[in-house]
This record gives structure tokens, sequence and C-alpha cells, in this order.
């Protein structure tokens, strides 16, 4: 196996089955005036943030520094040899060679980056420094070291010129331009963070409300079918395995599988009923233009460029359906009390 399995994996696509008008199959007893807690990593776009996008896209076009002189500053790259000691001992996970690091990227503990601002090409430097207490490793969490840091190498980014920006960076003709491209993308991208975090937690806040009174039949099978159908392609993408092998690899038995299927088919049923009745109820619905609109932003996603080749590739009817499962779960966020959580 390429990696190990350690647990039963789901991909669900985006479809959500069409049921009977006329029939109810969940009941809801609360939607709204919840008060949910959401993970927030804010939408305020930092210098980090630009910082990480310019070394993504200008990446080839660094330059490696000369002058042995030269002090590293922020946002600089440094190649480095490091060595993590602890209690006189080097400790497991903290010793590297060759190692790309920004400073000022928040990559390694606190101290460690800013202990290399400065530093010269060839220069050793010892950094005591102390690992946070809530740290994931238990050994180092709170724990004082030192660490033995060679500096290899130090690249810089390029100057963001006109002149440069107009020659290498196709799209754009001015430092300006490209810099405020950079911005809104990645104002952009936590935008939807933001939006996604808020309509999971609300899904998962108002799934404990749903009672589900029958499942359709023939949607269940349906259902049933392509989160078996899913169930292969995640574990043949993600381990390149198949159904036979996972179930070798970790002692699960035919029924015990077929039993989680079952399990999972019926979890994401419930929750596309859910998202009908409140549809139902609230009188929510999208437009053929709205959802034209939207299948075009995966455009790109699907290397085409047309809505006719991407509809060859996904039903027209699966964007449908994501898009209303985005307007039911957005009405449910602003008629609760989302509270970031601490």
């Amino acid at each position: 196996m390429k990696k190990k399995v350690v647990a039963l994996g789901l991909a669900l696509s985006l479809a959500v089955s069409t049921v009977g008008c006329g029939k109810k199959y969940v009941d809801i007893s609360t939607y709204k005036g919840l008060e949910v807690e959401y993970q927030s990593a804010g939408t305020e776009v930092t210098d980090k943030d630009i910082y990480s996008v310019y070394w993504s896209e200008l990446a080839n076009y660094a330059v490696e520094v000369e002058d042995k002189n030269y002090q590293a500053k922020e946002w600089d790259k440094v190649n480095i040899d490091y060595k993590g000691i602890k209690d006189g001992e080097a400790f497991e996970g903290g010793t590297a060679q060759g190692y790309d690091l920004t400073l000022n990227s928040g990559t390694f503990i606190p101290g460690f980056e800013e202990g290399l601002i400065g530093a010269k090409i060839g220069e050793k430097k010892d950094l005591e420094l102390t690992f946070p207490e809530n740290y994931s490793s238990a050994d180092l969490a709170g724990q004082a070291v030192v660490f033995e840091v060679k500096v290899n190498k130090i690249y810089t980014l390029p100057e963001i010129t006109d002149e440069f920006v107009s020659e290498n960076l196709e799209g754009y003709t001015t430092a300006k331009e490209y810099m405020d491209g950079v911005k809104k993308d990645i104002e952009k991208e936590k935008e939807e963070e933001e939006a996604y975090q808020k309509r999971s937690a609300v899904w998962d806040s108002v799934i404990e409300n749903v009672e589900v009174i029958e499942y359709p039949k023939d949607e269940l099978e349906e259902m049933l079918t392509q989160v078996k159908e899913d169930q292969i392609s995640y574990l043949q993408y993600y381990y390149g395995v198949t159904v036979e092998e996972y179930l070798k690899e970790t002692g699960t038995t035919q029924e015990e599988y077929d039993k989680k299927m079952e399990e999972n088919a019926k979890d994401a049923l419930k929750g596309q009923l859910m998202i009908k009745e409140i549809a139902r109820r609230e009188k929510i619905s999208v437009t053929d233009e709205e959802v034209e609109e939207y299948a075009k932003t995966y455009l790109e996603a699907y290397n085409v460029t047309t809505l006719e080749e991407l509809y060859e590739q996904v039903d027209e009817e699966k964007f449908r359906k994501s898009l209303l499962q985005d307007e039911v779960l957005d009405f449910v966020v602003d008629n609760s009390n989302m509270v970031v959580a601490k």
C-alpha cells in the first residue's frame, strides 16, 4: 500500500437527490436563532499572506545572494542545517539539512525565524528557545531547547517594478496592478474560507435537530451506489488500493464495510433532505442564470473554457443542487448568532 489506511474515508460529490414534493421525509425542530461557534482565521490580509504568494509565484525569479556580508531580512528565504538539542541530546524530528525557510513565515516555533534575521551566509547560531505549552508533542511542549543552526544560502525576491512585471508576469503591466491583484485574490480566498467555515458550523448544528421520518427508498439506493463509487475512487486516489485490499489491510469484514457504507449513505441523504426541507419552508430557490454563473467559477478547476465542456464532466444539476445548498446554509448563517471559537 502507498499509505497506511487508518480510517474509513468518504468523499461525497456535490449531488443533492431530488425527492418527491408531496411527502415529508424529515422533521427539523430548530434551524433559526441558533448560537453557533465556528473556526475563523480572519479575513484581514497580512504581510505573511502576501509574501507567501510572492514566494509561490516568483520563486523562479528569486536571486541567490553572493555578498557574504549581506544580512538576512524579513521575507528572505534561507537554506539552513539545524539540530534541536534537549537536555544535551538531539530530539526526534528536530534535525534537518538543506531546509529552505522563509523568515517571518511562522513555520517554526516563536523565536526561531526571528533569531535568523540579520544572519550572514555561513554563519552558525545557537538559538535558545522554548516550545509553546500547547505544542502538539507532549515531550516538547513547554520545554527549553537549543537549536544549532547554520545558514548555507540566502535568497531574496526580485524587486517588483513596472518593468519586471510587464516583462515576466502575464496579465499585468505595472507593479501596483500585480500587487493589488495579489491582495484581491487573497481577500477573496479568505472570504470564501470564512463562508465555508460558517456553513460547515451551521450544518453541524442544524443536523442535530433533524429527525428522519422515512428515507425515500429510491434515493437511498441511489445514494448508496454513489457512496460506494466515491469510496472506491477515494481509496484508489489517496492510497492506491482496491476495496478488497483495504479490507485485508485493515482487518475489516465485508459485512462491516457494507454497514459503514449504508451508514454513510443515510448520513449524506439526511443532510440533503434537511437542505430541501429548509428550502421548501423558506421558499429558497435558484435561477438558471445563477446556476450558470456559479458553474462558471469551476471552469478553471476542470481545465475547460466553456460550460458545455464542463457539463460533459459534471452534470449541470449537481451545480444547481450545490448552489441551493450554499443558499440555504447562508440563510441559516444570517439567521444565527455566529460566534468565533476561542
